[in-house]
């Protein structure tokens, strides 16, 4: 009985090394991503750009009672040039009817830095084309920053997707944004972004969906 005992506890001891060797090697592979992902947007992403551009903003904002059931919805259209000099002006096709039916004041979205999470690999790598990797904030920060996922190229390290969710956002009970994106002349640029927020009320939650399309980028050269 003692050998077998001694046999079980040297299997776990084995079993709990190649499980550290595990994680400290995806620790290794997941920085090697995260760095290279980092370079990626700083060089090619849209607003980290040196460029002159325009592009079309359609969106659509969803409102809701406190039951769920839609209170209001509303379309409107822009035209933005962008000028890294001067800035930003927008042109309204179709004007909105809603306040909050707006285009983003910044295209750049939260990249979550390593001394603020845990990263970790989605258990869906097939092989193919494209990774993903999930975030989680620390426990004593998980109010301030955002969880979430990103997916991106694993040979050429753009991202496709990136997906953050807010436990409390300016009044918001839960606020999450969930970003597409595609190159477009070499360039990263952000297609669809959906925005989606709870907030309290007396009578119960209230619940705005915004869907944010953004096409025809032209680029001066």
């Amino acid at each position: 009985m003692s050998n077998l005992i001694r046999l079980l506890c040297v299997i776990l001891l084995g079993l709990c090394c190649a499980g550290g060797v595990m994680a400290s090697s995806d620790s290794t592979v997941i920085a090697y991503y995260h760095e290279n992902i980092a370079a990626f947007l700083a060089e090619y992403y849209l607003a980290n750009t040196d460029l002159s551009y325009s592009y079309t903003v359609t969106s659509i904002y969803i409102k809701t009672d406190y039951r769920g059931e839609i209170k209001r919805a509303d379309t409107a259209i822009y035209t933005i040039r962008h000028n890294p000099v001067t800035g930003d002006t927008s042109v309204v096709v179709d004007s909105a009817g809603l306040d909050e039916n707006v285009p983003p004041t910044s295209l750049q979205p939260y990249f979550p830095e390593p001394e603020w999470y845990h990263f970790y690999f989605y258990p869906n790598d097939t092989g193919a084309g494209s990774l993903a990797l999930g975030f989680d904030p620390d426990s004593s920060d998980s109010g301030a920053h955002p969880a979430g996922h990103i997916t991106f190229d694993r040979n050429t390290y753009a991202p496709q997707t990136l997906s953050l969710h807010y436990r409390n956002y300016i009044d918001y009970r839960q606020y999450s944004l969930d970003y597409t994106f595609m190159p477009v002349d070499s360039v990263l640029v952000p297609t669809e972004l959906k925005i989606n927020g709870t907030r309290g009320t007396l009578l119960g939650r209230q619940y705005s969906r915004q869907i944010l399309s953004f096409t025809d980028y032209v680029f001066d050269r």
